[in-house]
């Protein structure tokens, strides 16, 4: 190896995925030298000619090899083409990831989107991942607040490309080496974790995206031959209500829309897989109301927990709230936070200013150390406790301020 000082990690590039990455972006072979390089030449954007062409060395054991390799990025890069050489370069230093592309065309000129569309292609993109995360957990046609921030984790893993020349696209690559907790909390480089019991890797969150859109597509063919939504609410692979939901926002205002997926190989030499779902304007009614059927929340076994109020926090005056309490059995846990809508939040209040007892259930969920209670309703409330023995508790509404318990006068 040489001493040239490339001032890059090309730790993981390879030649043959060099090579790959290329090919996978439409450029051509136009020339080499068996084991000593490679000539590619780049589609021009303007006219989809070849135009510049880069060398790309195959012997890492050639004194010069890092300098040309180096040179060749150097060029890609600069490279203006129908898939941006920027991407293809970034896509060569990461590590390996799996391609996401959410592509929508509307009347407006090419590259341009209005702004409302625009922004609902990327939020729908964003639910669409997110759904694909929440999926890898537990299958299922509904999850609401479940493992949201299990997805908000994952979503934290995975970066953003830019558009492409001529269309716009919302591209996302997921890396499917990257390890995802399922519980928060602990720093990943700090913990001992399994994929399948207390993570999820990358790959496994790409093949669920992939299984959905493949499962979704058919269900719209079904649903064309049949006029059934069966294929949806019941078919062999689930689909939930949070993908067919983003599936219909990105199908929906555009003359055509598009999700492509590419495939990042276990090995260099090995070829990518690529697939393109498409959706036609006539596709988001259906979506919309295949979402409908299967909006109803499945049956969740509900976890009840009893204790005082220690804790009352809400962001708006009249919104949901959250509030702490300190269970009197230690069961699910000696503190649960608690999410309440409006009413419940203010039972809860008066509930601590009389130092009574509250009993709640709720969907418990883990985050790190916490346990939550997620769409949680107060059941009852009960006789008061010793004031000597209440804790006290603190307020974290807008103006912050103690709440006094009764003993406190």
């Amino acid at each position: 190896m040489s001493e040239f000082e490339t001032g890059l990690d090309l730790s993981d590039v390879t030649p043959q995925r060099v090579i790959r990455l290329l090919t996978d972006s439409d450029w051509v072979q136009t020339g080499g030298r068996s084991g000593l390089y490679a000539r590619f030449a780049a589609r021009q954007a303007e006219n989809g000619q070849l135009g510049h062409s880069v060398v790309i060395p195959l012997n890492p054991e050639a004194p010069d090899y890092q300098m040309v390799l180096v040179e060749a990025i150097d060029a890609i890069k600069a490279i203006r083409t129908d898939d941006d050489g920027t991407d293809v370069v970034n896509r060569i230093l990461t590590t390996p990831t799996d391609e996401f592309s959410f592509a929508k065309e509307t009347a407006a000129p090419p590259g341009w989107i209005r702004w409302d569309d625009g922004m609902s292609l990327l939020e729908s993109a964003r639910a669409f991942l997110a759904s694909g995360a929440k999926s890898a957990r537990e299958p299922a046609k509904y999850f609401g607040n479940r493992y949201g921030q299990f997805a908000k984790r994952f979503l934290g893993e995975v970066m953003m490309g830019q558009t492409a020349v001529g269309s716009y696209v919302v591209r996302a690559y997921v890396p499917t080496s990257t390890v995802v907790p399922i519980h928060g909390g602990v720093p990943v480089e700090e913990a001992a974790l399994f994929p399948g019991t207390d993570s999820v890797i990358g790959r496994d969150v790409s093949q669920t995206l992939l299984s959905t859109l493949e499962a979704a597509t058919d269900a719209l063919d079904y649903f064309r031959a049949t006029e059934s939504f069966a294929a949806f609410t019941e078919g062999d692979y689930p689909i939930s209500y949070e993908a067919v939901r983003a599936l219909q926002a990105i199908a929906s205002n555009a003359d055509e829309s598009a999700v492509r997926v590419s495939w990042e190989p276990d090995a260099p030499e090995t070829p990518a897989q690529t697939w393109a779902f498409e959706f036609s304007p006539d596709a988001a009614p259906v979506l919309a109301q295949a979402a409908v059927r299967l909006m109803r929340p499945e049956p969740h076994p509900e976890t009840p927990a009893e204790g005082t109020v220690h804790l009352l926090t809400r962001a708006e005056e009249s919104g949901p709230g959250v509030i702490g309490i300190t269970t009197l059995t230690g069961h699910p846990a000696n503190k649960v936070r608690v999410q309440l809508q409006g009413n419940d939040y203010h039972r809860a209040v008066l509930a601590h200013d009389e130092g009574q007892i509250v009993h709640v259930v709720g969907n418990l969920e883990k985050e790190g150390n916490l346990s939550w209670l997620y769409d949680a309703r107060i059941t009852s409330i009960s006789a008061p406790v010793d004031p000597a023995t209440r804790p006290g508790a603190r307020r974290e509404d807008p103006g912050l301020f103690e709440l006094p318990g009764p003993a406190d006068g």
